[in-house]
């Protein structure tokens, strides 16, 4: 796989076989995630206790949703939340794990295993 200025992401089709063509993605959502990813060098710090103690065990169900990708209004339907105090949730989890994204705070929340 290689990123190029930031915006344009191209993997091979299959690994065993370069010549087999590539996959190209200009400018998609996670590629700001991607870069992030593969230029850092040391991990965050996963077990900050105070970020873990905001945690509950509604905001974990939230995460799970955001992990599934699941619409916001049906997430908000499937726990009993009203669509507002669903948005306000992501919103707090996306500040408290410093994502740019729904599919990123999904992914940091599973590496730092609040899922």
């Amino acid at each position: 796989m290689a990123i190029i200025d930031r915006r344009l992401v191209v993997m091979a089709r299959n690994q065993a076989d370069y010549g087999d063509g590539a996959l190209i993605g200009r400018d998609l959502p996670f590629t700001s995630m991607l870069v992030s990813l593969l230029t850092t060098t040391e991990p965050e710090d996963a077990d900050d206790p105070s970020d873990i103690a905001e945690i509950t065990p509604l905001s974990r169900e939230v995460l799970r949703q955001l992990s599934r990708g699941v619409k916001d209004e049906v997430a908000a339907r499937e726990l009993g939340m009203a669509l507002r105090t669903y948005r306000r949730t992501v919103a707090h989890l996306l500040d408290l794990l410093h994502a740019d994204s729904r599919f990123q705070a999904g992914y940091l929340a599973a590496q730092r295993n609040w899922l």
